[in-house]
């Protein structure tokens, strides 16, 4: 959590993902993740945009898996989130490139000679 947000582990403790969301990004995945919680699914490539400690925006792809204690009760979910920040920037500048290139050119991704 720290390298990702900057956050220290006492600092989370007891607050869910969504207290690290801007809060229209909180309603927008829960609604989107919301069936799956329900019908104790895994969480696979759930992209979200998170609140660093210092106030920047971070994109990350979350896969988590389900985890039961005792008598097979669901107690939540474990699992790895992906800074994809980089590679969303990439993509937005890309899509901008072609929309201000018309629709039949295709951007040049380098214009180094031969």
């Amino acid at each position: 959590m720290y390298d990702l947000l900057g956050y220290e582990p006492q600092e989370v403790i007891g607050r869910t993902p969504f207290d690290l969301m801007p809060p229209e990004e909180a309603e927008r995945v829960a609604a989107n993740s919301g069936a799956r919680v329900r019908r104790n699914a895994p969480l696979s490539g759930l992209e979200n945009i998170n609140l660093a400690q210092d106030g920047h925006q971070v994109v990350s792809k979350r896969t988590g898996s389900l985890f039961s204690m005792l008598r097979g009760r669901s107690k939540g979910y474990r699992g790895i989130d992906r800074d994809i920040t980089e590679r969303k920037q990439a993509e937005q500048k890309v899509r901008s490139s072609c929309k201000s290139s018309g629709p039949f050119s295709i951007p040049a991704l380098s214009a180094a000679p031969l």
